[in-house]
């Protein structure tokens, strides 16, 4: 990393006399992508050009709507604080994977109610299961989960029958079950989900043979069950249903059974006659639909493996393409799920023990992939889910909570677990250190948790287990340090427990009984500090001990007596740090207690007078951080506390002010980035940042914990690897993770900067600015991007149904109410058209409305929703209503023009008729007819168009 520490100024000297220093340019700033709805994320991203620098930093500003959002200063970086782990599994099984393609996201669900998401663009896992307000889900096991990819939503399938969708968007979890009419689904558990994007359709299916539908648009979960002609599926359980978009069919699968259900036809068509043989004792457990081919694949009991080819109407057994017999056709394997890449032709295949495989296509060959996963993080694939843009193929594990995938163009697999609640429980992170060399991050905390993570790979490993003698057994761990020179980690641990870790042997080695005269005895031991040059080890432990153990000897030494006049008494050291060019070793506690020993002179000095404003008082020092490169000691305390001394004026300085953010934060740890001059800040209440030395700035990055995943954890452990420009940090409830800082390259460009969760009506502008150490560029702004709106879904009509003839022309029209994604209110705009009349109505809050109709006539009538913005397509139909006889016995009767209509009755006396509707056009003379039993009584004529006739009695 090329990093300049000199003045803003420097000097060329050339033939032409003095040149000053070029300032980065900023050649562009963008957003990414250009298409944006509401509920997605955006990126911002940098380019600048440096003529005399290989590297910039950046800092980046969004405006939304033309107001500063959020700023960074200084950003080297994304700026985001990402978790190093998953906190989803805790070794339990996953049943269900989805994946949304378009957005980079894999859901997972599995047993107690386990639903998470893995960000694979912030390489980062959450756990969804607080979006579940309503505890609908509970402790119910997730069985199968499917993502409609045009609205990202995510819809469940429950073992107790329950039916609900997560809404990105609103990172709400709903219940959907209410919507099953008729309570046909009940509590049969719900085996498998395929989305219909284009119809907004949802099918499930269920145990005893439940199979349905649910409506996005009218929002009712419908029985198709009865669509089964000759009750060929009758009470098997529905192991997997799959969509063929291209024939509008949906494939059901079920123990021994095979069939499609036609949504054209609305009936549901048996097809294990395609291979009566195959069909009458195959236990099918998955299937997956491959429309390009219109083939349907699908595994089952005993490794038996097969495929439907819809153009010829025959099954066909694939079993014997497993030539290595490595899915165990004859083995009692299971094939628990099978998922298609169709590009390619490859039929991926998971069974129930830790193998997994692919068939091709085209080559008619099964091939064992099952070498590729190494670790044993995969114990048999429950869920496999493949996706097509990316060539990989995720796994999720049926026992012991494994997470991966599988990358086709390297043909490797990569365990995507690494959760330390699966590891090491919620235990707290007491302390964390970088070995510069590797880039290697151990970390130790509670109930002996010891680890290391690998952040090349995102590879996360318990060590406990290289504890062979079980010495440290449940302690506390507050501390570990790393001799690099010797490739040694130290821990310190509660009960005057003492010990390394030797990587090289992969061994944790007990050093408790080494301390000459048990001068540690059972005080924790709270601070480590290494000098790597002589390989000494100082250790601060509780009541006061202090002292130093040699690597080379092994023999532990007790330095507490070197504090003349015992000024440091039985104050616990809880904070130890060596200055190892100068011989120089600090160490702090209770009190404000803050002193250095010697290591030439063998003499412990008190530094408190070197306090000369009294800024440290009685707070304890729980942390002291060494700058070898300048002699400076940064100091954190409780209350907020957080100085420098400075050896070479043998006086303390208070830094607090140059930050407001920590507040009266405890400051709990410290680390040191000597290449880009900071010192970075852990402190209670999740209050995480760093102090620039060369600005004399305290900047905050607590909220740049994307989901606030840190909240409130005291932040105990910090470490910085400068070569990859990575800050770590660790604290209370096993939080660990870690915010990239570094430079970049100039003239490369680099996405900086992340806005999740945007909304319609927004304008987004990125401005970028760089710097080169010494001199800044100008701001430049990125073009506006304003998010897309979701249009309303179009309103499903309800009644009357097209192409009915209604008995009454007093019509209710009605509607379901249509959706928005974007959450906004919908209003509706109603035409009617009839040889009557015309008439459109907006702006319509109700999704029904009452009309008279025309007797005997056709009306057609639509319907669109619309938000603020837009409006969606209009939805229509034609109805019709029957001539009516309005005519009655012996009362007066208004006679339509186009009525007709029969009376029954004797002596009956039509009175006071009178022609109500004049017809169009220039009529101006009316015949009506009076007639008994098609026999002529009378016969009236008009010349008004109004006519009024007098009495006619009809006589039988």
């Amino acid at each position: 990393m090329t990093k300049r520490m000199y003045a803003i100024f420097f000097l060329l000297i050339c033939s032409s006399g003095f040149v000053l220093a070029v300032a980065p340019v900023i050649q562009s700033s963008r957003i990414s992508p250009t298409t944006v709805y509401a509920g997605d994320s955006i990126y911002g991203y940098c380019n600048a050009t440096d003529s005399d620098s290989s590297e910039v930093s950046y800092n980046v500003m969004w405006f939304l709507n033309d107001v500063v959002y959020q700023s960074s200063s200084p950003l080297r970086g994304a700026n985001i604080t990402t978790k190093i782990h998953s906190i989803f599994n805790d070794g339990q099984t996953i049943y269900a994977m989805a994946i949304d393609s378009s957005r980079n996201l894999v859901y997972f669900g599995g047993v107690l109610g386990s639903f998470g998401v893995q960000d694979n663009i912030l390489n980062m896992s959450s756990n969804l299961g607080s979006v579940d307000t309503d505890d609908w889900v509970s402790m119910n096991s997730i069985t199968a989960i499917k993502v409609d990819p045009a609205t990202g939503l995510v819809y469940l399938g429950l073992e107790s029958g329950k039916f609900g969708v997560y809404n990105r968007s609103s990172n709400v979890l709903t219940d959907l079950s209410g919507t099953d009419t008729g309570n046909w689904l009940g509590s049969n558990s719900i085996s498998s989900l395929a989305v219909d994007t284009s119809n907004d359709l949802v099918y499930i299916g269920a145990q005893l043979g439940k199979f349905g539908v649910y409506n996005r648009s009218s929002n009712v979960l419908s029985d198709l069950s009865g669509t089964d002609t000759g009750d060929w599926l009758g009470t098997f359980n529905i192991q997997g249903i799959g969509i063929d978009v291209d024939r509008d069919l949906v494939y059901v699968g079920a123990i021994t059974k095979f069939g499609a259900y036609n949504r054209s036809s609305n009936v549901s068509v048996n097809l294990s006659g395609s291979n009566a043989n195959f069909w009458k004792s195959f236990v099918l457990t998955s299937l997956t639909v491959d429309s390009s081919r219109h083939l349907v694949f699908f595994g089952g009991q005993y490794g038996t493996f097969g495929v439907y080819n819809e153009t010829s109407n025959v099954t066909h057994n694939l079993s014997a393409t497993d030539t290595n017999n490595w899915f165990g056709s004859s083995g009692g394997y299971y094939i628990d799920d099978v998922a298609v890449d169709a590009d390619p032709g490859l039929v991926y295949i998971g069974v129930n023990t830790a193998y997994f495989g692919v068939y091709n296509i085209s080559s008619n060959v099964s091939t064992n992939l099952s070498s590729t996963i190494t670790g044993g993080w995969l114990n048999g694939v429950s869920a496999l889910e493949v996706d097509p843009v990316r060539g990989l193929v995720y796994l999720g594990s049926s026992t012991g909570g494994g997470f991966g995938f599988y990358n086709r163009s390297g043909n490797t697999s990569v365990n995507l677990n690494n959760d330390p609640r699966y590891l090491f429980g919620t235990n707290a992170i007491y302390g964390t250190e970088v070995d510069p060399t590797t880039g290697l991050l151990y970390f130790a905390g509670g109930s002996s948790t010891f680890g290391v993570f690998n952040q090349s790979n995102s590879v996360l490993t318990n060590l406990n287990a290289t504890d062979t003698n079980n010495w440290l057994s449940a302690s506390f761990v507050y501390t570990v340090r790393i001799d690099t020179n010797r490739d040694l980690v130290y821990l310190g641990a509660a009960s005057g427990k003492f010990g390394v870790y030797n990587r090289t042997s992969n061994v944790l080695i007990n050093l408790t009984g080494i301390d000459t005269n048990d001068w540690i005895g059972t005080s924790a031991v709270q601070a480590l500090a290494v000098d790597s040059a002589n390989g000494n080890v100082y250790i601060g432990a509780a009541n006061g001990k202090f002292g130093a153990y040699n690597a080379t000897t092994n023999v532990s030494t007790n330095l507490s007596g070197t504090d003349t006049g015992n000024w440091w008494s039985t104050s616990g050291v809880s904070a130890v740090a060596v200055d190892s060019s100068r011989g120089l070793v600090y160490f702090g506690g209770a009190s404000g207690k803050f002193g250095v020993y010697n290591t030439t002179s063998n003499v412990t000095t008190d530094l408190r007078a070197t306090d000369l404003n009294d800024w440290i008082s009685t707070s304890t020092i729980n942390t002291l951080l060494v700058d070898s490169s300048t002699g400076l000691v940064y100091i954190g305390g409780t209350s907020g506390k957080f100085g420098v001394y400075n050896e070479s004026t043998n006086s303390s300085m208070n830094l607090s002010g140059t930050g407001t953010w920590f507040g009266t934060a405890s400051i709990g740890s410290l680390a040191i980035d000597s290449t880009n001059n900071f010192v970075l800040i852990g402190a209670s209440d999740g209050k995480y940042g760093y102090y620039n030395v060369s600005s004399n700035i305290s900047v905050d990055l607590s909220d740049t914990d994307t989901g606030d995943w840190i909240g409130t954890s005291f932040i105990l452990g910090v470490a910085t690897d400068a070569t990859n420009g990575i800050f770590y940090v660790g604290g209370n409830s096993g939080k660990i993770g870690m915010n990239g800082y570094k430079s970049f390259p100039q003239g490369v460009e680099q996405e900086l900067s992340l806005v999740t969760d945007v909304s319609h009506n927004q304008d987004w502008i990125l401005s970028c600015l760089a710097s080169d150490g010494g001199q800044n560029s100008s701001w430049l702004n990125s073009s506006t991007l304003t998010i897309s709106n979701f249009p309303p879904t179009v309103p499903l009509l309800n009644t009357p149904l097209s192409g009915a003839s209604v008995s009454s022309n007093a019509v209710t029209l009605d509607w379901y109410d249509s959706t928005d994604d974007d959450g906004d209110t919908l209003t509706y705009n109603l035409s009617i058209n009839s040889s009557c009349s015309n008439v459109n109505y907006s702006g319509m809050t109700s999704s029904s409305y009452s009309i008279v109709a025309c007797s005997g006539k056709s009306t057609t009538w639509a319907v669109q929703a619309c938000d603020s913005i837009e409006c969606s397509a209009w939805a229509s139909r034609t109805f019709s209503v029957a001539s009516t006889c309005s005519l009655s016995a012996n009362q007066d009767w208004n006679l339509d023009i186009s009525e007709s209509c029969t009376i029954s009755g004797v002596n009956v006396t039509i009175r006071n008729w009178v022609i109500t509707s004049a017809g169009s056009g220039n009529v101006t003379m009316y015949n009506v007819a009076i007639k008994y039993v098609n026999k002529s009584v009378g016969m009236v004529t008009g010349l008004a168009k109004i006519i009024y006739g007098t009495n006619v009695t009809i006589t039988k």
